[in-house]
């Protein structure tokens, strides 16, 4: 490679046959020139316009211009390639890093400094070099060591979200500055947890941080470590984030009515002017929205039924027997059980218990049904002959897409989705805290209870239950404990309810992501989505509350009461199921397990005004 000053060119001279094989255009006036060890790349100085031109040998172009100092006259590449030195006016040692083709490092070699020519050369290990100047007449040694730089970063920090005080913490412009690749892992903080994607860090504080906020003068805060990393060095980060209080919601004035229902009422559904609801003493009683009464003789039904689903468009009901794992079919033009669905069950099932979790596809063409087996059969229900029989699990509860497309599923610590044209699973997503065996103290999902999906199909609602333990270390007269799959006994210390959203837009870049969680004063059992779809109804673990939260923001509106008496229900509920009325602007029904009744309540926020019931 040799410079050509007055063309402003780098020719290429092929050494087999000493002929130029190409011509590669420059800065103003090369002067000097290196070639790295791997032969890949050339550095050349332009004296006139202070740059340093990097050639691509495979194709001959240059990749990069490096600015330096005044006048560059000589370059020299290390043995390991990962720098090359440049001499410029005055007396400036400049240093590249070739991975990157950034300047890291600039410095005087000669005090006072003149300009003038330089020239270099390197020990053969890197370690030293010779530089030439031509003003003093000298020749300068110069012992060369590495230093590395420490990566740096700063921070921001959002406000606490409403739902759950989370906090969005975001590393800005975090970078080496020797070009270094940086990694980013965080600490646990003292009150709550830490969940990280990249460089965005998302503080959730615990329950307790929250309650206790709530009762402290002033602002509370809580703290955790972000550690920077580049291989070499650790940068650790301190960030405060604020614990907002837990939110006291609004108390709501609502017009609740009370129907009675037979005996332990599980479930409800909605066929033109009729309720039907049945309950586990093994009748389904039918109700007059019109009217809050019951007409007719209950239909009888298997003892201990709990689960419902309808197909309006057809006129039929749908009911499970939880000992035979039979459906009984209901006609609802006659309020007569018409027919039988006989269901397979696992031959390897060795449970008692043969409940079924029901739902209906939107056009009534379809039912599914999960059994305690683990078979997720689908049901036509033209004939009621059974389709197919898929081994996707056991789901506590049912949900289906407003296009029939996907069926969702809650199971143990997570939200299923299955693709209802293949009856293949599609996602699942793990919702909650995981259990830290690592703490002395933890919290965990145990189980997930109820789930809805919105009319669009993108967000999914899903209520679950955390159990909150400490490890054991004895002196305990009473208490609630289990043991870890490592043989630890952990004492129970309570727990606690929560709905998560979960992203179900198959299009989006979070699909099967959780987007928030709510935690809400009397607990979530059960969940459903107001008629215009712009808030969700959470039935609470006290037996009487239901909370009502905005389903864009997250935050609580408020609460009321269906009935002032109330009984807790529970960390396996849900007992108390909400149905709510489109027909009629937004009528809630809340089936009450203990009282024996379905509430109807008006006047609640996104649903039908209290004069639509008097």
């Amino acid at each position: 490679y040799v410079t050509n000053r007055s063309s402003n060119t780098v020719s290429v001279i092929d050494t087999a046959t000493n002929t130029v094989v190409a011509t590669v255009r420059t800065g103003t006036t090369p002067s000097a020139v290196a070639v790295n060890p791997a032969g890949t790349r050339a550095y050349v100085t332009n004296r006139a316009n202070n740059t340093v031109s990097v050639i691509d040998t495979a194709t001959n172009t240059v990749v990069a211009t490096v600015a330096v100092g005044s006048q560059p006259t000589a370059v020299r590449v290390t043995p390991d390639g990962s720098a090359a030195y440049v001499v410029s006016n005055p007396d400036r040692l400049t240093v590249i890093d070739t991975r990157t083709n950034t300047v890291v490092s600039t410095l005087s070699i000669d005090s006072p400094a003149e300009s003038g020519d330089h020239s270099i050369v390197l020990s053969a290990d890197g370690s030293r070099m010779l530089v030439t100047d031509a003003v003093d007449g000298r020749v300068r040694a110069l012992t060369l060591t590495h230093v590395n730089s420490a990566p740096t970063a700063s921070w921001t920090a959002g406000g606490p979200r409403a739902s759950d005080g989370a906090v969005v913490v975001t590393l800005v412009d975090p970078k080496d500055p020797d070009g270094d690749p940086v990694t980013f892992t965080n600490a646990a903080p003292g009150s709550g947890s830490v969940t990280s994607d990249g460089s965005t860090f998302t503080y959730t504080p615990t329950v307790a941080a929250r309650d206790l906020a709530l009762h402290t003068p002033g602002e509370d805060a809580d703290h955790f470590t972000i550690a920077l990393a580049d291989g070499q060095a650790v940068t650790n980060i301190v960030v405060t984030v604020s614990v907002s209080p837990t939110q006291v919601p609004d108390v709501l004035e609502v017009d609740s009515t009370s129907i009675p229902a037979g005996g332990s009422p599980t479930g409800a559904v909605l066929v033109g002017d009729r309720l039907y609801v049945v309950g586990e003493d093994g009748f389904v009683q039918v109700v007059d929205r019109a009217t809050n009464t019951v007409v007719g003789a209950p239909i009888a039904v298997d003892w201990a039924s709990s689960n419902i689903a309808a197909a309006p468009a057809i006129d039929r009901v749908y009911v499970n027997s939880p000992y035979t794992g039979a459906i009984s079919v209901i006609d609802t033009s006659t309020d007569t059980v018409v027919d039988t669905i006989w269901l397979p069950t696992s031959p390897d099932f060795q449970g008692y218990s043969l409940a079924q979790e029901l739902a209906v596809s939107p056009d009534g063409t379809r039912l599914y049904a999960s059994g305690e087996d683990g078979t997720v059969s689908v049901v036509d229900t033209a004939t009621n002959d059974v389709i197919t029989s898929q081994p996707l699990g056991y789901f506590t509860d049912l949900a289906v897409s407003g296009d029939g497309r996907h069926l969702y599923g809650t199971s143990g610590a997570s939200v299923t989705v299955i693709d209802t044209e293949s009856m293949t699973r599609t996602a699942e997503v793990t919702v909650g805290p995981v259990w830290d065996l690592t703490r002395s103290s933890s919290e965990f999902t145990e189980v997930t209870s109820s789930v809805a999906v919105n009319a669009d199909g993108t967000r999914a609602y899903a209520t679950y239950h955390v159990r909150t333990v400490e490890l054991a270390s004895g002196g305990y007269s009473n208490g609630h404990f289990i043991v870890d799959r490592t043989g630890r006994t952990w004492r129970v210390t309570g727990g606690y309810e929560v709905v998560t959203v979960i992203d179900v837009d198959p299009s989006s870049a979070t699909y099967g992501t959780q987007l928030a969680t709510i935690r809400l004063p009397e607990g979530a059992h059960d969940v459903a989505i107001s008629a215009d779809g712009d808030l969700l109804y959470v039935s609470g673990a006290d037996g009487r509350t239901v909370s009502v939260v905005d389903a864009s923001t997250y935050a609580v509106l408020g609460t009321f009461v269906t009935d002032p008496d109330g009984s807790t229900s529970g960390a396996y509920g849900p007992y108390r199921f909400l149905l709510v009325d489109p027909d009629t602007g937004g009528t809630l029904y809340v089936t009450d397990y203990a009282d024996g009744a379905v509430h109807a309540v008006t006047g609640a926020p996104g649903g039908a005004p209290a004069a639509v019931l008097t």
